[in-house]
This record gives C-alpha cells, structure tokens and sequence, in this order.
C-alpha cells in the first residue's frame, strides 16, 4: 500500500497546502472575473489631421494601440472599440475621397461596431452603399430601414467573453429634418420603441449579461428633435452603457439616467473615451469611465501614417493652391453661424444670389442655415483646403417659388428660432429683419427695402438641404415650384471669391438682428 510522507502531515507543510489551497481559491476567483475596456470615438467628421494640439488619426491609432497591449497584458481583459457616428463629411482631404482613407484606417483599427449618423445620409443612397462594404467592421443601425425593408447594415451583433456575453445595437437620429436625402429610399424607425425591441431581444433572445447601446442622437436639443440620449435613457430601461454622438459633447464624467450612463468623447478624434467594466458571473462587479485627450505627446502610429500618405500627397497638390486672399479672418466656425449673423454667413447667402442669376434665374434673396458653415476662411491667402473645410458639404443649389404669404409664414418660422441650433439663418443683402429676442415677434422685415406682398411671387435660392426641409425647414417643402441649378455649393462659393476684389473685405451688416423690442 502507498503511504505519504509522515512529513506532509507536519504543521508547517498543513499550513503551507491550506495557504496554497487558499491561493488557488483565489486565483480561480480572479479569474473568473472578465475586465472589459471599451474604448470609443464619436462625431469623426473626416478629421485625419490634427487639429490644434488635439487629435489626428495617427496618434489616435497609437493610443488605441496602447490600451490594447496594456489590457492584453492583463490576465481575462478584453477591449471593444466602438463608434458613434458621423465618419462622413467635413475636411477636404476625407471628402475628396468620399471618406475612403477614413474607412481603411477604422478597417486597421478593426473597430467592433459603428453607428450610422445623419451625416453618413449627407450623400445620395449610392455613396453610403459603396460605403457599407468598404467597412470590414460592423456598421448599421438597428432602426434604419432600406427600401427593401431590410436593416441597413449591421444592427446589432453579440460577442462572447469568458464570464459574460456583450450585446451591441446601433441607433440612428429618427428626426428626418435633418436627413436630406432619404428620397424614400429609407425608413427610420421610432429610436424609443427599436430601444426598448433591441434590449428585449439581446437580454432575452441571445442572453447578452452587459448591453451596450452605440446611439447616435446627442445630449442637446435641436429643432425638430424629440428625443435625445438623455430622454431616451429616461424611456428605455435595461441598457448598461450608451455611448452617444451627434452634439460633439466632452464629457468630464459621466451622465447617468436612469441606471445609465451615457457618454461622449467630443468630436474629431481628438478625445477616446474608456469605459471599464469588472465582470463576474455575468453581473457589473465595478464601473469607471475617463476621456483620453489625444494630445501631441502621443506617437504617430506608422501603419496609420502608411495608409494615409497617399492620400495626403494627392490632395495635398492640388487644395493647397491659392485661390484667392482676404484682408481679415472672416469668422465661421459654426457654434458662432448658429448663434449671430457672420460676415462669411453674409458671403455665403450672398453667393447663391450671385450663382443663380449668373446661371440665367430670377433671385430676390437667398439664405443658408449656420450649420452648414464648418470653419472660418483665414486672413491672407486662401486655399480650396480653406474652402472645402469651411463649406464642407456638397449640396446642390434650389431655387423654390412662393406667393407672399407662404414667404410671410416662413419668416414667422425663422423668428422663432433661438440661436444656438443648426437651423439659425444666414442672409443674402436683400434682407433686412429685427425680431424682439423676448416674444419672437417681428419688428421689421423687407425684402430689396420693401414689405413683402402677400400677393407677389418670390424666387428664393437655399441649399437642397434646407429645400427638402433640413433642419426643420419643412415649411420650405410648400413651394409651388423649384429649379435646380446646375452647381454645387462649394464649387459656387470658390467661383464667387474668385470673382470678387482681391483682396477680399467683408463686413457684417445687420441683415438679422435679435433684440429686445420697445
């Protein structure tokens, strides 16, 4: 018969099996454990350059690189990386390549979900449909519809970790005001009822313990916005995390509702935000979230900085050529367009005038929203980069036709606007109108010095945008007629300040004033 060593059985070898038992115990409990990183960006817009000391796609990579090997390092930690929304539209060196570069570098980056925002819907169906199969990642949203009443994309998808299983879904801004091109090619569906379907289906259907909600819907409200993250957190019961986009919020904590925190790493890459999570038998142990500057301390990733170059290069020759100068910066960032008249807002609405009389058209004024201007033209020389980051969008040019009326109605809409939102007017100088900042009232309105006629017709020139009733326009969608005109809006505005004095001067005029009546 096999005996043990008497020695074993010695009090200091008990106390080592006991201690060694103990550890055992312990390490199994530390490992069943799951730590999970998510990591996420929202409200990209196009940026693969720095901007100031923040940001830049290169460094961006690094960083995400970083957290990566660090948390690879940790005994069962894994990293998600997500997006909210908004890939498309906003600097030339993305533009001109319909976000291509933008694409293979979150390709790179192997991002594990991203949601559709409203400004992937800036372009006809045709580029957002080159655009799904060019992302190698999941990219959808669980409440956009195609015409074939299929999900566009990917709207939702389920990963597995040791201790627990992860949900994700994606949510889409419903509000068609400021979707332009849906040309009933698109449904969007209500984002509190697809909210609360998605998290009944992933906890009960794939039996997800943790649900992640990639939402683009913003912590602000714009005109014609009923919901945002907040309302929806408020509504929809059961999510463990929201990360949001859309209002280019920077988040120094997070916001919790209801039982939720949502969060938002600002816009442009500049900021990655990171959620932690300790997981144990599929319940939340621990939570903690922080959001990352990327800041110029960061090294450029070179696999990234390899992706990027030849597009770079060749946009590089030819937007970088000078067009034309100013005498003084003229201002346009749009947080101001969306609050004051501008003196690039003036040239702006100006320049639509200007394009549809020079293609042959009647114009009594013309007006853009502040949201379409991105950035201001700088003193000096200005390039077709200045330009193309100013204007960033390719709209299209409408002339609609109204009786005096209608026209009457729609100057009543626009007083009503508060500053502040995307919707805030920009006129050309045949405008003049004061509304008294308290009651919204106008206080004095003419077109060309006169009053409008309600018994007159009147040609007016605004974007596409506005004309399928952007940004809550939907008045505008009551003209009885329209005219395209056969130019875009960037391709127009780099023709008018071609056409103008060199250099240039432009100054505010007054062509809209709030203030407080007598």
């Amino acid at each position: 018969m096999f005996h043990l060593p008497r020695s074993l059985f010695s009090p200091f070898c008990l106390g080592f099996l006991a201690v060694s038992l103990l550890l055992s115990a312990f390490s199994s409990l530390l490992t069943a454990e799951t730590h999970l990183v998510v990591l996420h960006s929202n409200d990209h817009h196009g940026h693969l350059k720095p901007t100031g000391e923040l940001g830049g796609l290169a460094r961006f990579a690094s960083l995400v690189k970083q957290i990566r090997k660090e948390t690879a390092a940790q005994p069962n930690s894994f990293v998600l990386l997500l997006d909210a929304g908004d890939l498309n539209t906003g600097t030339p060196e993305s533009d001109f390549f319909q976000a291509k570069p933008d694409f293979e570098v979150y390709n790179h980056l192997a991002y594990d979900y991203v949601t559709l925002g409203n400004h992937e819907f800036d372009q006809p169906l045709e580029r957002l449909q080159t655009q799904l199969p060019m992302a190698e990642f999941p990219f959808g949203a669980a409440n956009v519809l195609g015409s074939d009443g299929q999900p566009l994309g990917t709207p939702f998808r389920v990963l597995d970790f040791p201790d627990c299983r992860v949900g994700i879904f994606g949510l889409a801004i419903a509000n068609v005001n400021i979707l332009p091109n849906l040309e009933g090619r698109y449904t969007f569906l209500d984002e509190i009822e697809t909210g609360r379907r998605m998290v009944r289906f992933l906890r009960e259907e794939k039996h997800a313990d943790l649900v992640i909600a990639v939402t683009h819907l913003g912590l602000l409200y714009d005109v014609g916005v009923k919901i945002n993250s907040e309302s929806f957190a408020r509504a929809v019961p059961g999510i463990d995390l929201i990360v949001d986009g859309h209002s280019h919020t920077l988040m120094t904590e997070p916001l919790w509702v209801n039982g939720t925190p949502i969060v938002s790493a600002n816009e442009w890459s500049k900021y990655l935000g990171e959620a932690r999570f300790t997981v144990e038998k599929g319940k939340i142990q621990t939570f903690s979230w922080r959001c990352l500057p990327v800041t110029q301390d960061l090294p450029e990733d070179p696999e990234t900085v390899a992706i990027l170059k030849p597009f770079f290069d060749e946009v590089g020759q030819k937007f970088q050529q000078v067009i034309a100068k100013t005498v003084a910066e003229l201002p346009g960032d749009d947080k101001i367009c969306r609050r004051e008249e501008t003196a690039l807002g003036d040239l702006a609405a100006d320049c639509l005038v200007w394009i549809v009389k020079k293609s042959g058209m009647e114009c009594d004024f013309a007006f853009i929203n502040g949201g379409t201007l991105r950035a201001s033209l700088p003193a000096g020389d200005v390039t077709l980069a200045d330009i193309s980051t100013s204007f960033p969008f390719q709209n299209e040019i409408w002339v609609l036709e109204f009786d005096g009326q209608t026209l009457m109605e729609l100057f009543d809409f626009i007083a009503k606007i508060e500053p502040g939102v995307a919707a805030f007017p920009q006129f050309s100088r045949e405008v003049r109108l004061r509304v008294d900042d308290k009651t919204n009232e106008i206080l004095e309105l003419t077109i060309h010095g006169k009053p409008i006629d309600l018994k007159s017709t009147y040609k007016i020139a605004v974007t596409d945008f506005l004309a399928r009733g952007g940004d809550g326009y939907a008045i505008l969608k009551k003209c009885s007629g329209f005219r395209v005109v056969p130019w875009s809006f960037s391709s127009a505005v780099t023709d008018y300040i071609q056409s103008l004095p060199q250099p240039i001067k432009v100054e505010r005029e007054e062509r809209f004033v709030r203030e407080t009546g007598k």
